[in-house]
């Protein structure tokens, strides 16, 4: 095999079958426990051809497997990654260097014990995801990320993977691994004290007996166990997150089960990214997000998981990591005196618009309340009241929502920080946005409003890089002022 091609290690085909087995072995036991339950006729007859079944299942998930190991290449060309697989449904794809976003390794605790690793190398196409399925021997991952990084922009790779596994980085702005467990199990927490308060109630509204209430104890203690070991796991989860801003790029490494490696060049960051859901501004902590272009076929879950995300930040020091980052991107984070929220200011009427569907709902509520319900019934006051609420909450969050909405730019960068609960502030550079637009939906026509969008190739921008709620003037000399900021910097 030439020293420039790679293909998987023979152990993950072993391993591989050995999976298929267990899961075909699985069905079989069901399968044994049904035909018992139901006393099936000819239950002899009926399990040989379920072994048979199974045997043929096997066989072939092996010979399949097995040919598409032998068919599987993986070629560093001049120009690419060239990956080959399959013989009746062939397929070659390339994966241009130039289009490469990171590198991130990762290995399950299996896969840590037979020398096993996945690559992930993401670019901006939907398929780069798919196109590395497989895994590889470690040493033969830890060689292609090395000739990958002298390809491209990622030469602070090299030494990174020659870093110790039991050297810790450097962890320049400590983690709160208590704090971000605590945060994170935040909802599993609440979900437990409501059921908790629920059985207490359903107790003190009946006649219990002694048996009862140690009941009502056992489950107070196992809940109250089970909380602290949930939050000593995910704090031991938290405290394995190491990260280090080397020369050209950022590198992380965590896991405490399944360890994975994340290596982002600086040159493929779009936006910068302060998230702060309710559940950590309750810890006062926060997040750090560096988006890249990166467009794969992850689902929710897996996004959450494999976004690099330095996590359980203390404000301040989130706030310090993003200037300590935005230095290595060469940024010019210098901003506006006046801010731009109070030049191009938001229209009030926004509030109204935003919480004009839930008013609409509410009178439908209020409506099908007093039609359907007898007045002297006793829900129809604490109907009446719970629909009040929920409207006069909803338009007093939106009045809140649209005092701390905070935009601003500088000579080469734009900021907008929103949310009440959930607070994100994200920073774009001029030189990382593709277009800008103006919108409005059907709500906004009816108030006058625009909706001023800054759109990248990473998916946080679509969601926070927008400015909403601006007359049709604001927005048009807006708009207008950020082209002339972008075409100076182009100039420059």
């Amino acid at each position: 095999m030439p020293l420039n091609e790679f293909r998987p290690p023979t152990k993950w085909v072993v391993l591989d079958g050995l999976v298929l087995l267990i899961t075909l072995s699985g069905y079989y036991l069901y399968f044994v426990f049904f035909s018992d339950f139901f006393s099936m006729e000819n239950e002899q007859s009926v399990e040989f051809v379920a072994v048979g079944l199974i045997i043929s299942f096997y066989l072939f998930g092996m010979i399949r497997g097995f040919i598409q190991y032998l068919t599987i290449r993986v070629a560093l060309t001049g120009n690419g990654i060239l990956i080959t697989q399959g013989i009746w449904g062939r397929s070659e794809r390339l994966l241009l260097y130039s289009g490469i976003q990171n590198m991130e390794a990762s290995a399950s605790f299996l896969f840590r014990l037979l020398g096993l690793q996945y690559l992930v190398i993401p670019t901006m196409t939907m398929k780069s995801r798919a196109a590395l399925g497989f895994p590889f021997d470690a040493r033969d991952a830890a060689l292609i990320m090395e000739a990958i990084s002298k390809r491209t922009s990622m030469q602070s790779l090299v030494p990174s993977l020659t870093v110790s596994k039991s050297q810790r980085l450097e962890n320049p702005f400590p983690i709160q691994a208590l704090r971000a467990a605590l945060s994170a199990l935040v909802g599993v927490i609440s979900i437990l004290l409501l059921i908790f308060v629920y059985l207490l109630i359903a107790v003190l509204g009946s006649p219990a007996s002694a048996g009862t209430w140690w009941f009502l104890v056992f489950v107070l203690v196992f809940f109250l166990l089970v909380g602290i070991l949930t939050v000593w796991i995910t704090k031991w989860e938290f405290s394995t997150i190491e990260y280090a801003y080397q020369p050209d790029a950022l590198f992380s490494r965590r896991g405490l089960f399944q360890r994975d490696s994340f290596f982002i060049p600086y040159s493929t960051i779009r936006d910068v990214v302060i998230i702060r859901p309710f559940s950590q501004k309750l810890f006062g902590i926060a997040e750090l997000n560096p988006e890249t272009g990166r467009n794969d076929m992850f689902t929710q879950k897996e996004k959450r998981k494999n976004l690099f995300i330095i996590p359980g930040l203390l404000l301040e020091d989130a706030f310090r990591a993003r200037e300590k980052l935005v230095q290595k991107l060469g940024w010019n984070f210098a901003l506006e005196k006046n801010a731009l929220t109070s030049t191009f200011p938001l229209e009030e009427r926004k509030v109204t618009k935003k919480a004009t569907p839930w008013v609409i709902g509410g009178i439908i509520g209020l409506l099908w309340v007093m039609v359907s319900i007898p007045s002297g019934y006793p829900l129809f006051t604490p109907l009446l009241a719970g629909i009040l609420l929920v409207v006069g909450a909803k338009y007093f969050h939106e009045q809140r929502y649209y005092q701390v909405y905070f935009y601003n730019a500088g000579p080469e960068l734009l900021v907008i920080r929103k949310g009440v609960f959930n607070e994100n502030e994200i920073a774009i550079p001029y030189s990382r946005i593709e277009n800008v637009y103006l919108d409005q939906d059907p709500l906004d026509q009816c108030f006058g409003l625009w909706d001023l969008h800054f759109a990248t190739t990473s998916g946080r921008s679509y969601m926070e890089a927008h400015i909403d709620g601006l007359s049709e003037a604001n927005a048009n000399a807006l708009h207008a002022w950020f082209m002339s900021k972008m075409k100076r910097m182009e100039k420059e």
